[in-house]
């Protein structure tokens, strides 16, 4: 194995370089079981339907915003941004 280190900083001086075979079990992590998911179906089924509703079309003077994600990533926010953003 080589060995290097950072001119940047004296400790990085006895690093050595690891071989991928020992990086395995770092690049792969276990997965969390989250569950059955028995939500999102009845979830979209009622946003679809909500967007009929509250979101018409061809509307000639109604707003838009940038799609973007929410907090956790899951679902897509169309409405206005945040005050502090």
């Amino acid at each position: 194995m080589e060995n290097f280190y950072s001119s940047s900083s004296p400790y990085n001086v006895n690093s050595k370089l690891l071989h991928p075979s020992k990086l395995s079990n770092s690049l792969n992590p276990s997965k969390p079981n989250f569950g059955k998911n028995m939500w999102l179906s009845q979830f979209n089924q009622q946003n679809s339907l909500f967007a009929k509703r509250y979101t018409p079309q061809n509307l000639p003077n109604s707003p838009t915003y940038p799609t973007r994600y929410s907090l956790t990533g899951d679902f897509m926010d169309t409405g206005p941004l945040p005050s502090n953003s």
